[in-house]
């Protein structure tokens, strides 16, 4: 408060109210001068959550000088987004006071940009899968992983994987590759190989002649000039069937067994087959059973025998196949045959090969025609008769040879 005091006594006034104004940094009475407080203010600004001011720095003083609101400009240091090759650094916006906006930024640093000096080889980064001749190549990446146009060679070719059967044409063979199919090792044909098969046969061996064959080139193709091998092959009415058992040559026959007959192979033959024009394949007979190599379609059988012994009726006791798996009704001196039988019921429906091996009386079988064994076919004579209206021998059924000192013993006049 403030008072007037009396000039000639200590009488006092009724007391007043200071009237408390800012002049400056100091506050007083506006009436009588007093000097209530004066104001010490801080240099540096004061941040609130909105404002920013400068604080008095005397004691309990709560006074703020020049409060403002926030202004958050395109300055400060604290990066909320880190520079990257797609990104630009991001900084908050800062206000003087050094309050910052908690979303508000600025672009204090641009995108890096993309720089493709990475060399890396995997999956992701493939161009173009290695060939037989030309190796992988790769883009070039970013150290961030992005990809460029740019590619680079990493490992090598895979090189050419060759057949291991030859192509050929009417002048060359080569090696085909599996995988691009390029031509490799073309070279020309030369027919020096003198090799004995069915596919080089020129002429099948007579009565007269020996088998001639084309002389062929190392990839198989035939030539023109032909050589001879084996010797004349006459046909003397009889025959040995045979196959190969273990690399053994073993003979097959037809014998009883109980009431049903069984193939079997034997190391010594002890009869022979005949070829029956009429039904076109080899018969044999056991008893008065007439059995017979060939196919008969109204009858499966699950073994390669199915003969009653002791009937006449003609049955079959194996199913002839070609070397492609093809049911044969007929028999041909010049091809090869494998023996086999199909079965069929509700539950099995399959094509079977015999194999060489033996199962019992049975053949061993196999569904795989790679695994079945050939059937060959040999003339054999001093087994058939031949005859006229005078004599019998023993010779050739197509030409006049007689079996050496056959003629002698046999022949004589049948009364």
């Amino acid at each position: 408060n403030h008072w007037h005091i009396c000039n000639d006594c200590t009488a006092t006034s009724t007391p007043e109210q200071h009237t408390i104004v800012e002049e400056g940094n100091v506050e007083k009475c506006s009436v009588c001068g007093y000097v209530a407080h004066t104001h010490v203010w801080a240099e540096e600004l004061t941040k609130g959550e909105t404002t920013h001011w400068y604080a008095c720095t005397v004691n309990n003083c709560l006074e703020k000088k020049d409060e403002e609101a926030h202004t958050y400009e395109a300055k400060g240091t604290t990066v909320k987004q880190q520079q990257s090759c797609t990104s630009p650094e991001l900084t908050a916006k800062t206000c003087d006071c050094g309050a910052e906006h908690e979303t508000e930024t600025w672009e204090s640093k641009p995108a890096l940009g993309h720089t493709y000096d990475q060399e890396v080889a995997n999956q992701d980064t493939l161009a173009t899968a290695a060939t037989c001749t030309e190796a992988a190549t790769y883009y070039k990446t970013c150290s961030c992983g992005a990809k460029g146009t740019e590619t680079f060679v990493s490992g090598s070719a895979n090189g050419h994987d060759a057949a291991t059967v030859y192509s050929a044409d009417e002048n060359n063979h080569w090696y085909e590759c599996k995988v691009c199919g390029e031509d490799l090792d073309v070279t020309a044909h030369i027919y020096d190989q003198n090799v004995v098969s069915s596919a080089a046969l020129a002429s099948a061996a007579t009565c007269t002649t020996k088998a001639t064959y084309y002389k062929s080139c190392v990839c198989g193709a035939n030539g023109t000039e032909t050589f001879e091998n084996g010797e004349v092959v006459h046909d003397y009415g009889a025959y040995y069937l045979t196959i190969k058992v273990n690399g053994a040559t073993k003979y097959l026959e037809i014998i009883a067994n109980g009431t049903y007959t069984n193939v079997v192979y034997v190391d010594t033959p002890t009869k022979y087959w005949t070829y029956n024009s009429e039904l076109n394949t080899f018969v044999t007979e056991v008893g008065t059973s007439v059995c017979y190599l060939g196919t008969q379609s109204s009858k499966t059988y699950k073994t390669f025998s199915a003969c009653f012994v002791g009937s006449s009726t003609q049955y079959i006791v194996a199913h002839l196949y070609n070397l492609d798996g093809e049911v044969q009704t007929s028999f041909n001196f010049d091809e090869t045959y494998v023996l086999g039988m199909f079965h069929t019921n509700s539950s099995v429906n399959k094509q079977y090969y015999a194999t060489g091996a033996m199962d019992g009386f049975y053949y061993a079988t196999t569904e795989t025609l790679a695994n079945a064994a050939p059937l060959t076919v040999t003339s054999v004579s001093s087994l058939l008769y031949l005859s006229d209206e005078n004599n019998h021998w023993f010779g050739c059924t197509k030409c006049d040879y007689i079996v050496e000192n056959a003629q002698k013993a046999f022949n004589t006049i049948v009364t």
